[in-house]
C-alpha cells in the first residue's frame, strides 16, 4: 500500500511539473500572433512600405481573420469530424480534465470540479490503478 500512496505522489507531481512548465511554455510563445501571420505582415509591410498606422490596421485585420476562423472552427459539430479524430479529440480532453484535475487542483477544489463536471445522470470518477479516471470526461 505504501509503495501505491508514493507512486500517486510522483504521479500527482509529474502531472504538476508538466503542467507548470507547459504553461509557463505557452504563455511565452504563445502571447502575440502566430509566427506565420507576423511573417505574412512584415513580408506586406516590406513590399508594399506600410506606414506604421497601416501596420496597426493590417495586423487588427489579421487578428480579427483569425478569431472569426477559430470561431468557425470551433462551430464544427464533433459528429461531422472523422472518426480518428473525434477519438484523438475525445483522448485530449481527458487529458487535459486529468491535468487539471491532479497537476492544478488540491484535494478540496477537485472534490468540487468533479462534482461540476459530471454530466447528471453519471457516477463519480474513481481513480484506478494506473492514476487515470474512470468515469465522464465531456467539459
Amino acid at each position: 500500500m505504501r509503495s501505491l500512496q508514493s507512486w500517486v505522489v510522483v504521479l500527482a507531481f509529474g502531472c504538476f511539473a508538466g503542467g507548470g512548465l507547459c504553461g509557463w511554455a505557452l504563455a511565452s510563445c504563445g502571447s502575440g500572433e502566430p509566427a506565420r501571420e507576423l511573417a505574412f505582415a512584415d513580408d506586406l509591410k516590406v513590399r508594399y512600405q506600410l506606414t506604421p498606422e497601416q501596420v496597426r490596421s493590417l495586423h487588427i485585420v489579421l487578428k480579427n481573420e483569425r478569431v472569426e476562423e477559430d470561431a468557425l472552427l470551433r462551430s464544427i459539430v464533433s459528429t461531422q469530424l472523422p472518426e480518428t479524430l473525434q477519438r484523438d479529440l475525445l483522448k485530449l480532453h481527458r487529458r487535459t480534465k486529468e491535468l487539471i484535475r491532479y497537476g492544478v487542483l488540491d484535494d478540496k477544489q477537485r472534490v468540487l470540479y468533479d462534482r461540476e463536471t459530471q454530466l447528471p445522470s453519471s457516477k463519480p470518477a474513481t481513480a484506478t490503478m494506473t492514476g487515470s479516471a474512470v468515469g465522464p470526461t465531456d467539459r
